[in-house]
């Protein structure tokens, strides 16, 4: 890779880090995702940085080729997320049926109460 590339890969990793790291600190993502966010752009940021840090990687893991193991990568990253933000929805769906319940039951009795009031 040229020393262009190399300084504009530098360059994003960088803005990329802050950016994340700007959203954690204004309270915009949860504490869970910033960790994980810029632990990986951290990581990116490291790789990027130091030229042969990837290759010495792939060796001690044995990978011949180098793609394949990034895009390896981005799978299983994207599918620990996934994970997560299933998890998370699936929260946020039973506590939306709960208050969706005791919304009914709210109203419920105020029109009881209400029926109530107007016939005496």
């Amino acid at each position: 890779m040229t020393q262009r590339a190399y300084v504009f890969l530098i360059i994003t990793a960088l803005i990329i880090f802050l950016y994340i790291l700007r959203k954690a600190l204004k309270k915009e993502i949860s504490e869970i995702d910033a960790i994980i966010w810029l632990t990986s752009s951290f990581l990116g940021l490291i790789f990027v940085s130091v030229p042969g840090s990837i290759n010495f990687l792939l060796n001690l893991t044995g990978v011949k080729y180098a793609p394949i193991a990034f895009l390896g990568l981005i799978i299983l990253f994207l599918i620990i997320q996934n994970i997560r933000l299933t998890t998370r929805l699936y929260s946020i769906q039973k506590k939306q049926i709960k208050l969706t319940q005791e919304i009914a039951l709210i109203d419920f009795n105020v029109n009881k109460i209400s029926k109530k009031a107007e016939d005496e």
